[in-house]
């Protein structure tokens, strides 16, 4: 038998978000997740700020907070410098003028474009709701965090 955790609709009313959390954290513990997985009960600035401090990349980063214009380009700037090459940084509600607002205005100003699926995803034009960024670094391998130098044979030398 499972211990799936259940909260119930009153409980869900008064601690919706701790009852989310368990699920959450069930779930990335079902999936056999916990390595690849680093849950973080956090303001977004700080979970992100503890990350970059700490060195961690990231292959996918999924932005869901507010829907204000200025929160959602704030948030995509904070994150995308997380975002290893290769990896993706996506979020949904894009029929949301504010949020469309922002993901066009972080596209131009980093010179992105971006989809409105996964890459390999084929989704029906009036059903596209989704914002996604690949990252693509220059010399570096998929995976890499875009802030490591590209070490190459003369500079290793150089340096030695």
């Amino acid at each position: 038998m499972r211990n799936e955790p259940r909260c119930s609709a009153p409980e869900r009313k008064r601690a919706r978000v701790r009852c989310r959390y368990a699920e959450f954290l069930y779930n990335v513990i079902e999936a056999r997740k916990t390595q690849r997985v680093l849950p973080l009960q956090s303001s977004t600035l700080s979970a992100n700020h503890a990350l970059l401090a700490a060195g961690f990349g990231a292959d996918a980063v999924y932005v869901d907070a507010s829907h204000a214009s200025l929160d959602v380009f704030i948030d995509a700037e904070h994150w995308w410098p997380l975002v290893r090459c290769g990896g993706v940084m996506w979020g949904d509600d894009y029929h949301v003028i504010s949020v469309a607002q922002a993901v066009e205005a972080f596209a131009a100003k980093h010179r992105l474009k971006f989809l409105d699926a996964m890459p390999g995803e084929r989704v029906a034009p009036h059903e596209a709701n989704a914002w996604v960024f690949v990252k693509a670094c220059q010399g570096q391998p998929p995976g890499a965090t875009p802030t490591e130098p590209v070490r190459t044979e003369s500079s290793h030398s150089q340096s030695a």
